[in-house]
């Protein structure tokens, strides 16, 4: 469903990236402490799936059930690519009859960043954008296995490694330490390193707007977004940093993910990528 203000666009986009989980476990005065980590490898194939979507659009429930789907197979990229899907609520559908609960206008702000990267005349929902470099309706089903098949055949020319300690999820706060090497680029490049905060198991019984009186489940819902620290090929290629989440009370600790990745501050192009499920 095209945004009610404007008409679609069509554009290209690309990216490449790799991830492996990681346990491990401590004690400190008796008690049990994990952390949770995970790394990409240069070179390895990572797929990172963004669908910007609003319970507001009528045309969005499929391209929601076609990113759970993404989340839970291998059939689009194969077992040796990792697909980390992430789902943005736009804030554009809420003034036509129902306020999505997820929606913000930092979302809405980064679709349009897309379109500005990917000459799009206007920004549309459903939308999925692939690696940051190719972009089409978020439902249609047969483009996404052709789009994520291709992009699981390039190699990431950086990594990204993350370590989540859950410990602190009990008051409220999340503390994420990320490290992201940006050397496999051309000197001169440059990256940020974004950290992400997304929850699934989301269901919400719409009450008015194009999907009144209907149940709406949805996954991957990013919840926050930090940009950590910048990153330039050659000079500073190399990076470390801690983000630290406050959760608010109605996130569900046992469904939250942290994704990390490196996006080219220039083109929005996706260099690397990794994630860590926090339920236990």
């Amino acid at each position: 469903m095209k945004n009610p203000d404007e008409r679609l666009g069509l554009g290209r986009l690309s990216l490449g990236l790799a991830f492996t989980i990681l346990l491990y476990f401590g004690g400190n005065a008796g008690k049990a402490e994990s952390l949770l980590s995970s790394s990409s490898a240069e070179g390895s194939p990572v797929v990172v799936v963004e669908l910007f979507t609003s319970q507001g659009c009528s045309s969005c429930p499929p391209a929601d059930r076609l990113l759970t789907h993404i989340g839970e197979t291998d059939d689009f990229a194969g077992e040796k690519t990792v697909t980390i899907p992430l789902s943005y609520h736009v804030d554009y559908w809420n003034r036509i009859g129902w306020t999505d609960p997820f929606s913000s206008q930092k979302w809405s702000v980064r679709q349009r960043r897309y379109a500005t990267a990917l000459n799009l005349r206007s920004v549309y929902t459903p939308q999925m954008v692939v690696n940051g470099v190719r972009e089409f309706v978020g439902s249609n089903s047969a483009k996404a296995v052709e789009v994520i098949t291709s992009e699981g055949q390039r190699t990431a020319p950086g990594w990204v490694e993350i370590e989540v300690n859950p410990e602190g999820l009990g008051s409220r706060r999340l503390v994420v330490d990320v490290r992201a090497n940006l050397g496999g680029t051309a000197e001169g490049a440059s990256a940020y390193a974004v950290v992400v905060l997304c929850e699934s198991g989301l269901v919400t019984s719409v009450q008015s707007g194009e999907n009144a009186n209907r149940t709406l489940a949805n996954d991957h819902v990013v919840r926050a977004l930090e940009r950590a620290f910048l990153l330039t090929g050659g000079d500073r290629s190399e990076g470390s940093e801690r983000v630290v989440f406050d959760l608010e009370r109605d996130w569900n600790t046992d469904r939250l993910g942290v994704v990390a990745f490196l996006q080219s501050r220039e083109t929005m192009e996706i260099f690397g990528a990794t994630r860590v499920d926090l339920s236990r």
